[in-house]
């Protein structure tokens, strides 16, 4: 006797299912690479690899003798522009004006080799405002020219809040000649909330209690506007203030900054402990906190007294390093060379 199973149909052979599904699995992953790629192909430079010659570019110093497009062959990228310095001058070339979103966070990068000479060729990447003027070069740097490789070169910046376009332009000295070519600008991931907070306090005397200077700058470095800002100085055990140490300002876009100074006295009863600043500001609607601390700085004198007889005579350091007498209170701005931000919003509410 046979059995009736019904009529199932084709079944699918299990081998079969699996390469349906590896194929589907593909499929997606090739729909999400294209996605991907189609978020980063978003070069707002306009004619960014020189395909279509000087379209779209000015040579604002040469001629087409020393400025030109030209195809490669057995190479990386298939075309790129060539600039070569003649003795008597040097070579500008910009792009031009291409819009861009004012407080939006970009990154620019251009591959470069060299043809000859040792020196570098000038890249300055700048922002616009509505007509056109120019606000300021974000930043300007060198491109070394050594060896025959490509070398990247690539920074990231903030668009002020009164940009709409943005510009780039090669300068290139005389005597001098590479090749340019993947000149990129792309708006990347914004940092959100960020400040800088800088403390310089001023010389502290451990043997007299007298006024002293404490110094406040405090700058936005972060996409948002930052309003109803608040802020506080804490000073540790054993100093004090006759004045009020809390503060208000009212609003700061990004790269603004205020500075203020503060009067205090005495000395910390802990050497260890430090002056602290808390920020609190409102950004996008939500209420953000930032912190930032330094020691105070403080000379302490004891009088020991010696008989004549027993000084030892001076000598030479056993090196060639000669100190001073004087202290000079620098700050070194990493944050602003480097593009990391150290102080991160601690509370997001």
């Amino acid at each position: 006797m046979s059995k009736n199973h019904g009529n199932h149909g084709n079944i699918i052979p299990p081998s079969s299912l699996r390469l349906c599904l590896r194929g589907f699995i593909l499929f997606m992953m090739t729909l999400r690479g294209f996605a991907l790629n189609s978020d980063e192909s978003k070069n707002l430079c306009p004619n960014p690899d020189f395909k279509l010659g000087l379209e779209s570019w000015t040579i604002v110093k040469g001629n087409s003798q020393s400025v030109h497009a030209r195809r490669l062959s057995n190479d990386l990228y298939e075309t790129a522009l060539e600039m070569t310095a003649p003795e008597t001058d040097g070579i500008q070339v910009e792009s031009e004006p291409f819009p861009i979103a004012p407080l939006k966070r970009y990154s620019f990068s251009v591959r470069i080799r060299r043809i000859q000479g040792q020196a570098g060729a000038s890249i300055h990447p700048s922002w616009l405002d509505r007509d056109k003027n120019l606000l300021w070069h974000e930043y300007v740097f060198m491109a070394a020219l050594v060896g025959r490789e490509w070398m990247k070169y690539q920074i990231e910046a903030i668009a002020p809040d009164k940009a709409e376009y943005a510009r780039i332009a090669f300068w290139l000295p005389v005597g001098y000649a590479c090749e340019i070519t993947r000149v990129e600008f792309r708006e990347i991931k914004p940092l959100g909330p960020r400040v800088s907070i800088d403390l310089m306090p001023e010389l502290l005397d451990a043997t007299q209690d007298r006024y002293t200077s404490l110094s406040l700058r405090i700058e936005n470095r972060g996409e948002p506007v930052l309003d109803n800002i608040k802020g506080i100085i804490l000073l540790p055990e054993g100093m004090y203030s006759r004045e009020s140490l809390e503060f208000k300002i009212g609003r700061l876009s990004y790269s603004q900054s205020i500075s203020m100074s503060f009067l205090m006295q005495g000395t910390p009863k802990n050497p260890d402990d430090v002056i602290k600043c808390r920020v609190t500001s409102s950004s996008d609607g939500k209420s953000v906190t930032f912190e930032n601390s330094t020691k105070p700085f403080i000379t302490l004198a004891r009088e020991v007294k010696t008989k004549t007889r027993d000084l030892l005579p001076p000598t030479l350091p056993p090196m060639n390093l000669k100190l001073g007498c004087y202290y000079f209170p620098v700050m070194l701005d990493w944050d602003r060379y480097t593009g990391s931000i150290p102080l991160k919003c601690s509370k997001l509410y």
